[in-house]
């Protein structure tokens, strides 16, 4: 038994050589009971090696076929110069092939196509695309011919992109050029002064064309293009010569550099009549709108600013639009109201913005300014839409003005001696005009605003809200039978119904003292009015023997 499996292992080797697994795995089954356990473990082994290399021999033999096949393909595909699938059937062989002879063969044919292509496209003086190609032909063949292609493209190449970099005048294409210039002059000496001037032509058709839209910038070029190509033919282009300056645009760069943006707008309407279409008045144009628009953003700033409530920030904003356009009149005229905001803001007043105009039945549509010098608060105000479009709205009394408010002034002044009331809610009545005067002026004084007594145009259009009053609910005399139950006498000044923009007793109550073109007269009626009577439009003339005769003020918004 022994014997035998030593005749056995002695039996398979050869097959093992052969690759002839499935045999000795035959033998293995059929003899099995026969062999010692070493005998199955070295015949396992011996069958393993031999069934791998038998499929090593299968791969081999298929890629080998594979590869044959491919290089067909290659040839065949080749022949009709289909670059794209020449380079993948060749770079799938040379990843399975080391045959060498083919390989070159291949490599040479893709170099042929490529050069092909760069030939074409230099004959259509596309020089970077036959740059292109010849360098990918060198990827595959490196040899003289295919270098000295590259050199040739690459010239050309370098020629070709000069004009651009020299017609853009930007510094760092200038620094291009000049470096490009100085490679060509380097490497291509003989050829250098046929290249300056092929570079000096394409330049001078920019110029030529540039003359006809604009003659300085085409001059402006000629200058750029001579201090980087220094040729005869640039500085004999032919273009119409810059006319005399401009000593009105001179002016109005100089009135620009100062900020009088005002000035230079009147120069510049003078020039433009003067010398139409002169370079150096379209160079100062362009200065001025420049410096025209930093000057009205940052007045916009300053309006947006006000608009949100940050003052402070709108005053810097305001500061920096004067200080860049001084002598803007409507920004002057800004600056002296905006002061008059500041001192109001500083003082913690509410003040009167356009933004709340028709708000006045709310708490956040009433405005009142402070006393700057005396203290206090001025009288409650709210601020209504003008009454048409050429107009502005303005901000007028919500209340009558009451005794404690024109004895505070009084007091003040020593202007009037302080009414007599038992209330100083109550309106204050039969002051005289004179006074009524002081008092307005005494606050146009304290506030920085201009208070004034109200025209008869002012108090209609508030009192009515623009034809939207929305109350009737008035203190005028009512009568129930043979009782008196409305109208009975005059009332405090906050008492009452609001109309639509928050005036209160603007019908009855007291009579409003209103001015006229010709002189004042009373609006609104007073408790002792009937209730049929009282009415928005109700006027009466003055009458010296009035005792109910109060008044409200006007209070301008600017």
């Amino acid at each position: 038994l022994t014997q035998y499996n030593l005749d056995y292992a002695a039996v398979i080797e050869p097959l093992a050589e052969q690759q002839r697994y499935q045999l000795i795995d035959f033998y293995n089954r059929i003899y099995r009971p026969l062999f010692i356990d070493e005998t199955i473990s070295n015949s396992e082994t011996v069958m393993k090696t031999a069934r791998n290399a038998y499929q090593q021999t299968l791969a081999s033999t298929t890629l080998m076929s594979e590869i044959e096949n491919d290089k067909r393909i290659f040839r065949n595909i080749a022949s009709q110069n289909r670059l794209d699938d020449s380079i993948q059937t060749y770079n799938k062989i040379a990843k399975n092939s080391d045959d060498t002879e083919f390989l070159d063969y291949a490599r040479g044919e893709i170099a042929r196509m490529y050069l092909t292509l760069a030939a074409s496209s230099a004959t259509e003086e596309e020089f970077d695309k036959a740059l292109n190609y010849a360098t990918k032909a060198n990827t595959y063949v490196e040899d003289e011919r295919t270098a000295e292609l590259m050199k040739d493209y690459r010239k050309e190449v370098i020629v070709a992109s000069i004009p651009a970099l020299v017609v853009s005048q930007e510094d760092e294409k200038k620094q291009e050029a000049i470096k490009a210039l100085a490679f060509l002059k380097k490497n291509h000496p003989d050829d250098y002064p046929f290249f300056l001037n092929r570079i000096a032509a394409l330049i001078n058709e920019d110029i030529i064309i540039l003359a006809s839209e604009n003659i300085l910038l085409a001059h402006k070029l000629k200058d750029h293009a001579l201090s980087i190509v220094n040729s005869r033919i640039i500085r004999k282009v032919n273009i119409k010569p810059l006319p005399e300056p401009s000593k009105l645009a001179l002016r109005g760069k100089i009135e620009v550099s100062q900020h009088k943006l005002s000035a230079a707008q009147a120069t510049l309407k003078q020039a433009k009549t003067e010398t139409p279409g002169h370079y150096q008045v379209d160079e100062f144009e362009i200065l001025l709108d420049e410096a025209l628009a930093v000057a009205r953003s940052d007045f916009s700033d300053y309006r947006s600013l006000y608009a949100n409530e940050k003052y402070y920030a709108a005053d810097s904003a305001l500061k920096q639009a004067i200080e860049n356009w001084k002598d803007n009149p409507t920004y002057l005229q800004e600056r002296q109201y905006y002061d008059r905001i500041l001192r109001q803001v500083r003082a913690k007043a509410k003040l009167c913005r356009e933004d709340i105009q028709g708000l006045g039945k709310q708490s956040r549509g009433i405005c009142k300014d402070t006393l700057l010098t005396y203290g206090g608060s001025a009288p409650t105000l709210v601020v209504v839409p003008a009454k048409s479009t050429r107009d502005k709205p303005y901000a007028i009394g919500k209340y009558e003005i009451s005794t404690g408010e024109l004895n505070t002034f009084c007091r003040a002044s020593a202007a009037c001696n302080p009414l007599e009331s038992d209330n100083v809610n109550l309106p204050a009545v039969d002051v005289p005009l004179d006074i009524i005067d002081q008092y307005t002026d005494w606050l146009t004084q304290q506030t920085g605003f201009t208070y004034s007594l109200a025209t008869k145009d002012e108090w209609f259009n508030a009192a009515s809200a623009g034809g939207r009053e929305g109350n009737t609910n008035y203190n005028c005399r009512l009568r129930l039978g043979v009782k008196l139950i409305k109208g009975q006498n005059i009332v405090p000044v906050q008492s009452g119904t609001a109309n639509n923009w928050g005036l209160i007793n603007y019908v009855g109550n007291v009579d409003e003292l209103v001015k006229t073109e010709d002189g004042y007269v009373m609006a609104g009626g007073n408790f002792t009015d009937s209730i049929s009577d009282c009415k928005v439009s109700l006027i009466k003339p003055v009458e010296t023997d009035q005792d109910y005769t109060g008044f409200r003020l006007v209070r301008s918004l600017y």
